[in-house]
């Protein structure tokens, strides 16, 4: 089940262009590749990578700053489209900088942006 907001970005963003959510979520899915709902989690997922990397915050704090409403949903989340956990994440660049000081976690994703007229989206593909 897509978050509520999520679904609530997609009536917008439909609303928006003037379709209903379902052909635009079609119409997103050929334009894009992934549909709506699968880009928003990743982007999510990107989002989380920047934040776990460039902050000390607690994990629950990055889930919940990224509407998640428990810990454990953001990471099972984090583990399903990233392919580790978000604890891994930050043991590898903590031992990755204790090694040689320099962050190397942008290996972990690659952004890929795309444009459709009047929106531009971003998706990591990992």
């Amino acid at each position: 089940m897509p978050a509520p907001f999520i679904v609530k970005l997609e009536h917008e963003l439909a609303a928006s262009v003037g379709m209903s959510r379902s052909k635009f979520a079609l119409r997103f899915k050929s334009l894009v590749g992934p549909g709506p709902f699968d880009y928003l989690l990743h982007w999510r997922m990107h989002l989380a990578v920047r934040a776990l990397r460039g902050s000390n915050k607690p994990i629950y704090s990055v889930a919940f700053g990224l509407g998640y409403e428990s810990e454990s949903a953001f990471s099972n989340a984090f583990k399903r489209v990233m392919g580790y956990s978000p604890n891994s994440l930050r043991m590898r660049e903590k031992a990755l900088q204790a090694e040689n000081g320099l962050p190397h976690a942008a290996e972990l994703i690659q952004p890929v942006y795309v444009t459709i007229p009047g929106i531009e989206f971003k998706y990591a593909y990992r």
